[in-house]
């Protein structure tokens, strides 16, 4: 077949593709929920891992004249997180800091880690490309993401609450409840969340999420 022809076609393809996405109401709604939506984990799951160390190292604190509070940095949060380097480039980012500082625990692992970059490319290009995203459409390979973003999210949560909170609470003893049974509020919302909007979807994308929910 001719070349310029196949490019020709190919173009006609993404052309059409391009109209479907914008024109049919309930796939530009489905798209825009979704790129909503992982944004919105991804910033949860920035907050989450940012605050939770911030505060763990961090015991005093200072109201803004907002009202609101923020924590005062001891300076084992500055050793350990604020200063630290996070690439071979010596760059300083906290979020980093504190994933690398949860792998340091056993919290999370190497391949973790990497994922953690790939979601962070992710969710900026849905930040800073969003009309080109639209055009072109949310891919299976970004749900999975997705998915496995919230997956990331609740080990981690899972971990935190087992191996830090409760032990400081003193209230249970190991072996004495359900270690995997565990999670935040926000982490249950946010399970109800995905399966309302997703389970009435294909039989592909319900067994991607059954994957992670408790009732697998």
């Amino acid at each position: 077949m001719d070349s310029s022809k196949t490019e020709q076609n190919q173009s006609e393809i993404d052309i059409k593709h391009i109209i479907e996405n914008i024109s049919d109401k309930e796939i530009l709604k489905d798209n825009l929920s979704f790129f909503a939506f992982y944004i919105a984990l991804y910033e949860n799951f920035a907050d989450m891992v940012e605050e939770r160390i911030k505060g763990f190292f961090c015991n005093e604190n200072k109201q803004r004249k907002d009202g609101t509070y923020k924590y005062i940095y001891s300076q084992k949060y500055k050793d350990a997180i604020v200063e630290k380097r996070v690439d071979e480039k010596e760059n300083k980012d906290i979020l980093k800091a504190s994933m690398l500082w949860l792998k340091d625990q056993g919290a999370i692992n190497d391949e973790d880690y990497s994922f953690f970059l790939q979601a962070k490319e992710l969710r900026n290009m849905f930040a800073h490309q969003l009309i080109d995203v639209i055009f072109r459409g949310a891919t299976e390979q970004e749900f999975r993401i997705f998915i496995d973003l919230f997956a990331l999210y609740k080990k981690i949560d899972q971990w935190w609450i087992n191996e830090i909170e409760i032990p400081c609470m003193g209230e249970y003893l190991p072996g004495s409840y359900d270690e995997n049974d565990v999670g935040s509020v926000v982490s249950y919302l946010y399970e109800t969340m995905i399966e309302v909007l997703y389970l009435g979807k294909s039989e592909e994308i319900k067994n991607i999420i059954r994957k992670y929910t408790k009732n697998d």
